[in-house]
């Protein structure tokens, strides 16, 4: 692989390539507005009318 095919290569590419090999990876989210809407992330927003991130606390 080139310096050239690194650069070029997909995000699923590089994805599938390092999954594969057991690295965990994920792709780089630049647009924040897009986070409460990612399935993986969603479980860490509260949506009732907008999303906010969910304190990892809780008080009982």
């Amino acid at each position: 692989m080139t310096p050239a095919d690194l650069a070029t290569a997909p995000t699923a590419t590089w994805l599938k390539q390092l999954h594969a090999a057991g690295v965990p990876a994920r792709e780089v989210v630049t647009d924040l507005a897009a986070l409460p809407q990612d399935p993986a992330l969603s479980p860490y927003f509260t949506h009732d009318g907008y999303a906010r991130p969910t304190p990892p606390w809780s008080f009982s």
